[in-house]
C-alpha cells in the first residue's frame, strides 16, 4: 500500500511514463482501514513478483514479462508505421518494387512479432495494430503466391544466367566513373531493396519457401551463406557508388 504522495515519488503518477501513465495497464483504489479489504495476501504479492522476475529466452536476450509486454509494443508501432509508408507509396504511385521491398518488411515484423509473441507466452495483440483502419495491407493469399511464384521464375532464369550476369555486373562496377549521377542513384536503391529481401529471407525463409522445412540442413545454411555474401557484396556495390557520387559533390545524406 502507498499513500498518494509515494504514488507520485515511487509510482510516477502524475508522469506519463508513470502509473496510469501510456501504455501502463494498472490503476489504483483507495484503501480504507478497517473497512477495505485487500486484493491479495503478502504472500499472494511475493508469488507475483517472484514471476515478475522470471525471464525468457528470445534471440539471445533475456526478457522478464514487463520487458517482453513493451517489446510487443514496440513492435506493434514499427508494424503501424510500416503499413501506413506502403499505403504511402501505394497512393504515391510508387514503384512495384518500392511497394514489394516494403510490404515484405512488414511481414518480416509481423513474423517476428508472431514468433516472439509464442516465444514469451504472450497473447498476440494485433488489434493495437490494424486499429489504423487501414485495412489489408500485406499480400493476399492468391497474390502472395503468384508473387512467390513469380520470383521463384526470376531465380531460375538469373541461375542460367549467372555467368552472363557476372559478367554485365563486373563491367558495370568498373564502369562506374563513367556512369550518370541518376543512374548510380538508382542503382543504390536498386540494391538496398536486394538487401532488405535477402535479409528478410534469413530472418523467416519459409514465407518465401514453404517447403523450407523440408530442405536439407546443408542446403538450408549453404542457401543463408549465399544470402549473406550478396548482402555484402550489395553493400560494398553501394559504397562504391556512394563515393563517386561524393567525389562529384552529388550524394546528401
Amino acid at each position: 500500500m502507498y499513500t498518494k504522495q509515494e504514488l507520485v515519488s515511487v509510482c510516477g503518477l502524475g508522469d506519463v511514463s508513470g502509473l496510469c501513465g501510456a501504455n501502463c495497464r494498472h490503476s489504483y483504489m483507495a484503501f480504507v482501514k478497517g473497512y477495505s479489504v485487500r486484493t491479495y495476501t503478502p504472500e499472494q504479492l511475493r508469488e507475483l513478483e517472484r514471476k515478475e522476475q522470471q525471464t525468457r529466452l528470445y534471440n539471445g536476450k533475456e526478457y522478464t514479462p514487463y520487458q517482453a509486454s513493451q517489446m510487443q509494443r514496440q513492435m506493434e508501432t514499427k508494424m503501424r508505421n510500416q503499413r501506413a509508408y506502403v499505403k504511402g507509396l501505394q497512393q504515391g504511385g510508387a514503384s512495384t518494387d518500392d511497394v514489394i521491398a516494403a510490404k515484405t518488411r512488414y511481414l518480416n515484423t509481423l513474423h517476428q512479432y508472431q514468433n516472439f509473441s509464442k516465444k514469451m507466452k504472450l497473447p498476440e495483440q494485433m488489434e493495437r495494430v490494424y486499429m489504423d483502419g487501414l485495412g489489408r495491407v500485406a499480400f493476399g493469399t492468391t497474390n502472395y503466391t503468384k508473387f512467390i511464384a513469380k520470383k521463384s521464375s526470376i531465380a531460375i532464369i538469373k541461375e542460367k544466367e549467372s555467368k552472363l550476369k557476372m559478367n554485365l555486373q563486373f563491367f558495370s562496377e568498373k564502369d562506374i566513373k563513367n556512369q550518370e549521377s541518376n543512374s548510380l542513384k538508382r542503382a543504390i536503391r536498386k540494391y538496398q531493396i536486394r538487401i532488405e529481401e535477402h535479409e528478410a529471407k534469413i530472418s523467416d525463409p519459409k514465407v518465401f519457401y514453404p517447403e523450407w522445412d523440408n530442405y536439407d540442413t546443408r542446403y538450408q545454411e549453404g542457401l543463408k551463406r549465399h544470402w549473406n555474401k550478396e548482402i555484402r557484396n550489395f553493400r560494398q556495390s553501394i559504397q562504391d557508388r556512394i563515393e563517386e557520387l561524393k567525389s562529384r559533390g552529388d550524394y546528401h545524406e
